[in-house]
């Protein structure tokens, strides 16, 4: 199984486990609303530190990799000089 996978599968069962920690509640003192497994699975991700740090880990590592490949960028210069006799 490869990273990405387990990544979505964790995602996917702390949507589930937040849904049911959520809505049961919700529905027996009959307070508040119960949540769509969409709406739980939003809420998980919003307040889920470790989903949020790897995903600026992700994104540093491709912006390390994208600022690598930059080497490999044409450079352009120019210039211009005057000399005054």
């Amino acid at each position: 199984m490869s990273g990405r996978s387990k990544r979505c599968l964790t995602v996917f069962l702390a949507g589930i486990l937040v849904c049911g920690a959520l809505a049961v509640p919700a529905a027996e003192n009959g307070k508040g609303t119960p949540l769509s497994l969409q709406d739980a699975i939003n809420l998980a991700l919003k307040r889920n530190f470790d989903i949020k740090t790897q995903k600026i880990t992700y994104e540093e590592s491709y912006n390390s990799l994208e600022a690598s490949k930059g080497i490999y960028d044409p450079l352009l210069q120019a210039g211009i000089t005057s000399q005054v006799q």
